[in-house]
């Protein structure tokens, strides 16, 4: 025997596994299985060779000790190395520990934080091997690698009695953004460095004041605020400024107009059209009823909005005492229009564009009693007369008045903004079985079914009040045996709009709804116990947990007018002392709307059959308020309208609900990670947040975290 490596002819059958060369020497590539062969004249041999991945040998940390002052963090890397040779960054893989935790801590990512004085190890373990350093605490200064921020928003105000703070707080509180209120007059009130951070760790990703002035005066421990935004990268937002101390970093005040209904046009600047995106920012908007101070800005300040005369009304800068600072020089309140529309980009501002909450527009107009007739309020009537028993019954046909409709709704589901709008019909299925004799609406309505979303409203539109237990059930089946026969595809048996909205405490109705499925009904918004307990939630009904009750709101829009005689009449009535005509009528009741749009207002809202009857040509009083409240709502903004059905209100009714309970905190380290954590589950969202699922409205991501109940949920940031 004797060796002829040198003479054979070597092969290897899978070279993506391992080569071999001419003196027999193997080379492994990649993981796999490889037969080697070797060749000499007529003689050959071949065996098995194997490439396993290379094991993990030993863990090194980085850096291998520090030393840092209380409240700093550190962060660490660990680094694998192999038993080939190679390396690989395993921060994010290996479980880290600590040894001591009164003294450091250290997250899933490596981050190590000083609690105390002295010693810790600080260990990285993957399987077996595990690696190690030492973190040691001392007096030193506060250093920090990583900055924490939780996401809430400080709010200043003294008093609160500011007509800006509820303005404030209803936009805080309908996007479901927290915030911690500081009273300047609370005994002892004193902003100190541990109210803002501990260490690395700050408390608040945004500071708004009510009043900008209270920066100057009213504020004990401003000049902490200020070194915690600089040191944190917070920008504060001055809701309002009056300039009670002369001009501020770059603004000097040029005119003050005391509120008035005279219209100030506001036009966006190229940066306020970027800080509100989502705005019309072609057409100015006006500033009206509100106390305004026109500045001239030096060239350290950025307007966001303009007077006719270039002079700034809202306005972005650098004060060298803090970080980032925008201005408002104009005040407001919760019902003003230049409020409703500012503020989203407001606090999206301030919060650095990512926060706990969304925003939408809604607008789910429900019309009940469809298929039914109903009493027409007339022009000749007393304003004594029984509003119920007019003496005129007034039901629409199909080709005169629901063919217009669908025509009408057609041309708005043409235009982007209103592209998602649609009537929901609560429907009394008894209209349908020939009581109305001749009729058209039937025919038509079940030719165009899938063009509404539709509602049970009880077969006979029956008070609920007070009918027994058997007769609310046959109110139910027999209109869900309606929906059937119809073929009514976009219809929910768990959904229900009962006649008058009656029902709610009658003990015999509601169990004959849970018995047949129903879990969402809709209740009086204005009714004590009735309404939204906090916006865009519902309410559980008292006497059945299955059944959540959805408020919904009112116009003035009456449910027995038809044509703008009867409504202008009728108007006059219930408001003696006002002399409006028809069209300062729908200006109300749009405008109206509208701001509850501009809000973010989920509630549906109720109308009635007669309001949609074509009273000339195409138009209806219906058709008339929606035309003048989509024109409004474009000429402010361009978010899309939703009309969402009543099962996916009460979804997110619940939601919400569920959200404002769960004890959900947030924190993140910019472009880092964001860490978002509940005591109860939720699905949490976050605006501002893309993530694969993320929807996108108004130009920007919102995130829908689920978060399981006492877990930690970390997504990482660009």
């Amino acid at each position: 025997m004797r060796d002829v490596s040198s003479q054979a002819v070597w092969s290897s059958s899978n070279p993506a596994a391992a080569s071999v060369g001419s003196a027999g020497l193997a080379v492994t590539i990649a993981t796999g299985m490889t037969s080697i062969g070797a060749s000499v004249g007529a003689q050959s041999a071949s065996a098995q060779l194997t490439v396993s991945p290379a094991a993990l040998a030993s863990i090194t940390i980085s850096p291998s000790s520090g030393t840092i002052g209380v409240g700093s963090n550190l962060q660490y890397t660990a680094t694998g190395i192999y038993t080939d040779g190679t390396t690989k960054n395993l921060t994010g893989a290996v479980a880290w520990t600590t040894d001591a935790p009164a003294v450091a801590t250290i997250d899933g990512f490596g981050l190590g934080t000083v609690l105390g004085n002295g010693l810790s190890n600080i260990l990285a373990t993957a399987g077996t091997i595990t690696g190690s350093a030492v973190l040691n605490g001392s007096n030193d200064p506060v250093t920090c690698d990583a900055r924490i921020q939780d996401m809430q928003v400080l709010l200043v105000t003294s008093g609160k009695t500011e007509p800006d703070y509820p303005a404030i707080t209803q936009a805080l509180d309908y996007f479901g953004t927290p915030y911690t209120v500081f009273d300047t007059t609370a005994p002892g009130a004193q902003i100190t460095p541990q109210f803002l951070a501990n260490g690395c760790h700050g408390f608040f990703q945004g500071v708004i004041y009510a009043l900008g002035d209270y920066r100057y005066s009213a504020v004990t421990g401003q000049a902490n605020v200020d070194s915690f935004e600089q040191a944190f990268q917070v920008r504060h937002l001055n809701w309002n400024f009056n300039f009670s101390n002369g001009p501020d970093f770059g603004l000097t005040p040029v005119t003050t107009i005391p509120a008035n209904t005279t219209p100030t046009p506001a036009t966006y600047s190229p940066a306020g059209q970027s800080v509100f995106q989502y705005a019309n920012t072609a057409i100015p908007l006006n500033i009206v009823n509100a106390n305004i101070t026109t500045a001239s800005a030096d060239a350290t300040v950025t307007p966001l909005l303009q007077d006719a005369s270039g002079n700034a009304l809202a306005s972005v800068s650098s004060p060298p005492t803090a970080y980032q600072q925008l201005t408002l020089s104009f005040d407001s309140n919760p019902n003003l229009t230049h409020d409703l529309v500012l503020a989203h980009g407001l606090i999206n501002w301030v919060t650095g564009g990512m926060f706990l909450g969304e925003r939408h527009t809604f607008l789910t107009p429900q019309v009940d009693d469809f298929f039914q007739d109903g009493p027409e309020w007339t022009s000749t009537l007393m304003c004594d007369a029984d509003p119920n028993n007019t003496g005129t019954r007034l039901r629409i046909g199909g080709a005169n008045d629901l063919q217009p409709l669908l025509a009408w709704q057609a041309a708005q589901q043409a235009n982007a903004i209103t592209a998602n709008f649609v009537l929901h019909l609560a429907f009394n299925g008894s209209g349908t079985t020939g009581i109305f004799n001749p009729e058209d609406l039937t025919s038509v309505a079940q030719m165009n079914q899938a063009s509404f979303q539709w509602i049970n409203h009880a077969f006979d539109n029956l008070s609920l009040d007070s009918v027994d237990t058997p007769t609310a059930t046959n109110e139910i089946v027999q209109n869900n045996g309606s929906a059937a026969t119809l073929g009514l595809t976009n219809y929910n048996a768990a959904s229900m709009v009962t006649p008058d909205l009656s029902g709610l405490a009658n003990t015999n109705f509601l169990q004959a709804a849970v018995d047949n499925g129903v879990t969402q009904i809709v209740s009086d918004a204005s009714l004590t116990g009735f309404g939204n307990p906090s916006p865009n939630t519902g309410v559980t009904n008292s006497q059945q947990s299955s059944i959540l009750m959805i408020p919904r709101r009112s116009t003035d829009l009456f449910f027995n007018v038809a044509t703008p005689s009867d409504w202008t009449a009728e108007y006059g009535c219930l408001y003696p002392n006002s002399s409006s005509n028809y069209s300062q009528i729908v200006d109300s009741v749009s405008n109206a709307l509208v701001a509850n749009m501009l809000r973010g207002d989920l509630d549906p809202v109720g109308f009635h059959q007669a309001n949609l009857l074509a009273y000339f040509g195409t138009q209806s009083l219906f058709s008339d308020v929606m035309d003048a409240t989509f024109l409004k709502y474009s000429g402010l903004v361009t978010l899309p309208l939703l009309s969402p059905a009543q099962d996916a209100i009460a979804a997110r009714m619940s939601a919400r609900a569920q959200q404002n309970s769960a004890g959900v905190t947030a924190s993140f380290i910019p472009h880092q990670r964001i860490m978002i954590k509940a005591q109860q589950a939720a699905t949490v969202p976050v605006t501002g947040l893309s993530t694969p699922s993320a929807e996108t409205y108004g130009g920007q991501p919102i995130s829908h975290v689920v978060v399981p109940a006492g877990q930690t949920v970390t997504i990482s940031l660009p």
